[in-house]
């Protein structure tokens, strides 16, 4: 297995580390006046011709043609939306996209509607012997969608049309680039619409990510230096572009904060780097959000509430403060309760502080979010739980407040809803599901599953997990199951999904891939899970052309044996009862000094915190020589596994 798996890891950083161009300004310029003869002369060179009707943006048209004459093997004319397109010589290809005279020639004005907000169609077909035309159109977002007057169905229809010529986007960095066009088969024919109308990432930057400068305002010499940060924007765009082509259609990060820079975090110069920021994704249509933590204090969070006082000052320190980010064009914000994921202040506090950053974030038009986490063993004494009358568990405080307050349903780490999941003091996040049921009714909604997990547990160790698709796949099917069943309340669903992203190095990008198109389509109609995951792979593989379904195989077998591995602790076909320190997981993590004294922690429990822990335990060197957790037998228990993972 870790020949395939080295083999497989090399060829997916070629295929999403090939050479990209980023986006350029300008439009697309006409170059051929409409025909007014119904017999034009036939041409003797084949060309590729691009028609753009004025619905797609000039940036993203711009870019289409950059892109078209990078890989293109004829010359390439721009006609416009209404040009004739008679006479072409044989082995030609016509573009159209949106509102053209090849567009129209394959797809009829309104032929998209019945798919509803976002949905798209690409066709293709012969307009004359030998000239094959392959068009995009799309429909425009929902009432209230964030969408800035862009047709985000016709941006998809043309991303997809592009993969049907040899492109993609994997890497979000890096789009891979073919050689040559491809020619759709006659006949082509995609009708697509989402599953769920919000579909986002967070980008979590209080990691060390590809963009977390960028995104804080930053250059790389730090916040002062305006001519690096500068030069980094183009990364951006080609990430919005990345967006856009994968269907989402709402992006997030963490604003940061720390004493050494705070004149610079609270100033005029980085709102200037925001709203620009802000206005490049705005442009590509994507709906634009910033995370805001109320008083969260850890990871140099920018927190709304710096100096506890009276509740009226606390909520004019919110008020302020989200003006702040507002004045950047943001579309809407979210936020994170407690003090640190363990701690927390004073629960009718944090009731208050909620309902003050939904109205105002409601009074100026803006959509308002908190984040449900799973960390254990922190109550609100004074709130019941509406299903057992018990004090409600903290993270779902949120029961509580504002119904203009939506919510995140976190999990983390790579397992499923229905997954063993040892960590975080949890045994599973069968809770996180059940709260999901509750809440979809009375609130905004989003499922928040994470693609990668720093702190030592796997990106940052290095390890690579496709296995976190495979188990993304499986929590959308759960998901959508859910609400065909009626388990959110009949007729009730969720609004979508953010992906709680840490990263791309080490082929990560392949789980944000995998699990952004899932939102969109889940293939709820495959047979299994497996079957709906090597269909979700199609996307990744398709660059590697012949050879794709084998590389699907060993991307699945892999996926195989890290599930049962390492998140069921499975030996020839047989699972531990307690896979408390008897799965592979633990054994695979890294190594680190606060990861032991916080599972030493659970030996003195402290008043008022709940576990610390933040991933599954081992039985550890210590361990074995002071006769710990003996109850876990290393030579029948923990080697064979440990051989089987080799």
């Amino acid at each position: 297995m870790k020949r395939t798996f080295l083999l497989t890891i090399a060829a997916l950083a070629l295929a999403g580390c090939t050479k990209g161009s980023s986006s350029s300004g300008g439009g697309v310029a006409s170059t051929t006046a409409p025909s007014t003869s119904s017999s034009a002369p036939v041409a003797t060179q084949s060309v590729v011709v691009l028609q753009v009707g004025s619905s797609v943006p000039a940036h993203v048209a711009q870019r289409v043609e950059d892109l078209l004459r990078l890989s293109s093997q004829h010359p390439l004319e721009l006609r416009s939306p209404a040009a004739s397109l008679a006479g072409l010589a044989s082995g030609s290809l016509v573009i159209g996209l949106g509102e053209t005279s090849a567009t129209r020639s394959l797809i009829p004005a309104g032929d998209p509607a019945p798919l509803g907000a976002e949905g798209f169609v690409v066709r293709a077909g012969d307009l004359a012997p030998g000239v094959r035309v392959v068009a995009a159109d799309g429909n425009p977002a929902g009432p209230g969608a964030h969408a800035h007057g862009v047709n985000r169905g016709l941006l998809y229809g043309t991303y997809a049309l592009l993969e049907e010529l040899g492109f993609a986007f994997l890497h979000p960095l890096d789009p891979t680039e073919p050689s040559e066009l491809s020619r759709p088969p006659a006949g082509l024919e995609l009708r697509e619409a989402p599953r769920w109308p919000q579909r986002a990432i967070h980008l979590h930057t209080m990691h060390p990510l590809e963009l977390t400068d960028l995104l804080n305002g930053w250059g790389p010499q730090g916040p002062q230096d305006a001519a690096g940060w500068r030069a980094t924007l183009p990364e951006w765009e080609t990430y919005c572009e990345w967006l856009i082509a994968n269907r989402q259609n709402e992006v997030e990060w963490v604003l940061l904060s720390a004493k050494s820079w705070e004149a610079f975090a609270d100033g005029p110069v980085r709102q200037q780097r925001l709203s620009e920021i802000v206005r490049i994704s705005q442009a590509w249509g994507i709906s634009t959000g910033i995370d805001v933590p109320l008083a969260l204090q850890q990871q140099h969070a920018w927190r709304l509430v710096r100096q506890l006082s009276t509740l009226a000052d606390e909520e004019r320190q919110i008020r302020d403060r989200l003006d702040y980010v507002l004045a950047c064009g943001f579309d809407f914000a979210s936020t994170e309760l407690g003090f640190s994921e363990f701690t927390k202040p004073d629960d009718q506090k944090m009731l208050d502080w909620m309902n003050a950053f939904a109205r105002h974030l409601k009074a100026q038009g803006k959509g308002a979010y908190v984040k449900a986490h799973v960390s254990q063993g922190q109550t609100a004494q004074a709130f019941p739980d509406p299903r057992t009358g018990q004090p409600i568990n903290f993270n779902f405080l949120s029961h509580y407040a504002d119904p203009h307050l939506g919510v995140y349903a976190h999990t983390v780490q790579h397992y499923a809803l229905d997954d063993p999941a040892p960590t975080y003091g949890a045994s599973d996040f069968g809770f996180i599901r059940d709260f999901i049921h509750l809440e979809a009714k009375e609130r905004p909604l989003l499922w928040y599953p994470e693609t990668a997990y720093w702190v030592s547990f796997d990106i940052d160790v290095p390890l690579f997990l496709p296995v976190y698709a495979d188990r993304r796949v499986r929590d959308l099917r759960l998901l959508a199951g859910d609400e065909r069943a009626g388990r959110l309340g009949p007729g009730e669903r969720m609004e979508g999904q953010s992906i709680f992203s840490s990263g791309w190095e080490w082929g990560y990008w392949l789980n944000d891939v995998v699990t952004a198109r899932g939102a969109w389509e889940p293939h709820e109609a495959a047979a299994s899970d497996r079957e709906a995951l090597r269909q979700s792979l199609a996307p990744v593989t398709r660059p590697f052309g012949p050879v794709a379904g084998d590389v699907i195989d060993v991307l699945l077998r892999i996926c195989d044996a890290q599930r049962e591995l390492l998140i069921f602790g499975e030996l020839q076909g047989r699972r531990p009862a307690d896979i408390e320190r008897r799965n592979g997981q633990a054994y695979l993590q890294g190594w680190e000094t606060w990861d032991d004294l916080n599972e030493f922690a659970k030996l003195v429990p402290i008043p008022g915190l709940g576990p610390l822990t933040t991933q599954p335990t081992r039985r550890g060197l210590i361990d074995l020589r002071r006769g710990l957790f003996s109850g876990v037998d290393y030579a029948r228990e923990i080697r064979p596994l440990l051989l089987a993972m080799r």
